[in-house]
């Protein structure tokens, strides 16, 4: 089933995207 590694693959860049704008937000606060 391609789906669920898709699905998989998505998580991945959702976290690595909302981790990206965790480090910018930091960033753009000091």
């Amino acid at each position: 089933m391609v789906a669920k590694i898709m699905e998989k693959k998505r998580r991945r860049i959702c976290r690595f995207v909302q981790f990206l704008d965790t480090e910018v937000g930091e960033k753009g606060r000091l």
